[in-house]
């Protein structure tokens, strides 16, 4: 039987690599959670990766429990955090800031042009199905009939359309009329110069 850190304390770490499997992990206990949370574990295991994949495992290990140790004294550790990149962003945006408002709006025009190109292999293929749908059922409506339809609508609106005058255009006093026949008919356009 074997056991890993002290009884009682639950401070064990353990540190696997298999060649074979391509595998390294690192696993602790409860007690040592404090010291090694598991987010810094994952950072000690991708430490030692680029040794590995230069197939030096002896330096990868070493350099890994060196950076184990010195994490579990509490010696302060270059580790790359995913938010150490923040501050310096932080301070290249506070002194361009003007810079990027003019820029913003190209930024968003090219973002658009980007979808919009994206977008097109799938609209023309819409448009090839949707082609392919009419051809194989035609709409249920006769399309000659329609532009017959729309020709004589067509036709009806070039005929010169007539109204009956009943008022003076310019004192808007009602035409005197005998009779209903009298009354006269003029085109709604009239050629007149000025």
């Amino acid at each position: 039987q074997w056991g890993v850190g002290n009884r009682g304390c639950d401070d064990g770490i353990v540190l696997l690599v298999s060649k074979a499997d391509r595998v390294a992990y690192l696993r602790t206990a409860a007690g040592a959670q404090q010291a090694l949370p598991d987010e810094t574990a994952h950072i000690v295991v991708d430490a030692m990766r680029p040794a590995f994949r230069q197939g030096n495992f002896d330096k990868g290990i070493d350099g890994g429990l060196l950076l184990l140790m010195d994490i579990l004294e509490g010696k302060e550790v270059n580790i790359n955090r995913w938010w150490s990149w923040m501050y310096p962003c932080f301070i290249i945006l506070a002194f361009c800031w003007p810079g990027l408002l003019f820029c913003l709006p190209w930024v968003w025009v090219l973002c658009v042009g980007i979808v919009k190109l994206l977008l097109l292999p799938f609209a023309m293929a819409l448009d090839t199905v949707t082609d392919l749908w009419r051809r194989v059922f035609p709409p249920a409506e006769d399309n000659a009939e329609v532009l017959r339809k729309i020709q004589q609508e067509v036709e009806g609106l070039d005929a010169e359309p007539t109204y009956k005058q009943q008022m003076c255009p310019v004192c808007l006093e009602d035409f005197e009329t005998t009779n209903a026949n009298d009354t006269e008919e003029a085109p709604l356009t009239d050629n007149v110069t000025t």
